[in-house]
Order: structure tokens, then C-alpha cells, then sequence
């Protein structure tokens, strides 16, 4: 990918929009096909910031009976993402015996869902040559 691909990308992908649902136990994500993004998905890959949610992509058209809109109740550490396709599943890869997004699909989710999350950057960026972003 281009650099100004990836920097182009960053700027029009809008992951806090997308429809999720939320759950209290991670059990669920042996029922359902998934691959971790964001800070999951860090930790898994660089062994970096972890936190006490677990965010993963499922299928397009996935549906249950999960809340679905905000974490609302702090109980709920697992966020399951719907994505309008599954592009988000393209080249992902096993680490740790768990699957993540290709390394720019997670490098974008991490820069444009912003805050906390763009500390993750630089050790991505670093790991497989991407462009440095900052702010």
C-alpha cells in the first residue's frame, strides 16, 4: 500500500459508526467467526497497551441477542463489531493461536478511532513499515 493510500484511508474510515454489539463473556467468540482489532488486536501483534476489551470484527449480517449500541453497562468487555462487508477479514493472520487483521486494517482502525488508541501507532508503524501519523 502506498502511503497515501493508507493516509487516505485513515481519514475516511469512520469505526465508531459501525453497528456492534456488546457481551460480558468472551465464551462467545467461540460460536462465531471473528479476527480482533484495535486494542486486542494491538496486544496480540506487538504486545502492546492492553485493556480489559476485546474488539473483533464478525461476519456481515451477523445478528444475536447481545445489546446492540453502547458498552451502556461496564460488565460487557466484548465488542463485536458488523462491518458492511468482509474486507475486514482479508489477509488476517494467526498470532497467538487467536486471528487479527492484516497489519493495515489495524494500523487504520487504531488511527481513526483516535485517543488512547493512537499510542499504539508508532510500534505498528515501526513493525511493518507504515507511515508515522501523529495527532
Amino acid at each position: 500500500y502506498p502511503n497515501q493510500l493508507v493516509l487516505n484511508w485513515i481519514g475516511n474510515r469512520k469505526i465508531r459508526g459501525e453497528v456492534a454489539y456488546f457481551a460480558a463473556k468472551k465464551k462467545i467468540l467461540k460460536e462465531v467467526e471473528h479476527v480482533h482489532t484495535l486494542f486486542s488486536g494491538a496486544w496480540l501483534d506487538v504486545g502492546w497497551l492492553t485493556t480489559r476489551f476485546t474488539t473483533v470484527y464478525v461476519k456481515p449480517g451477523f445478528k444475536c441477542d447481545l445489546i446492540k449500541g453502547k458498552t451502556g453497562d461496564m460488565k460487557n468487555t466484548v465488542v463485536l463489531i458488523v462491518p458492511e462487508d468482509e474486507y475486514v477479514f482479508y489477509n488476517a493472520r494467526t498470532i497467538k493461536g487467536e486471528k487479527v487483521v492484516n497489519p493495515y486494517q489495524l494500523y487504520v482502525d487504531l488511527a481513526s478511532f483516535g485517543g488512547l488508541a493512537q499510542s499504539t501507532l508508532e510500534p505498528i508503524a515501526e513493525k511493518y513499515k507504515l507511515p508515522k501519523i501523529t495527532g
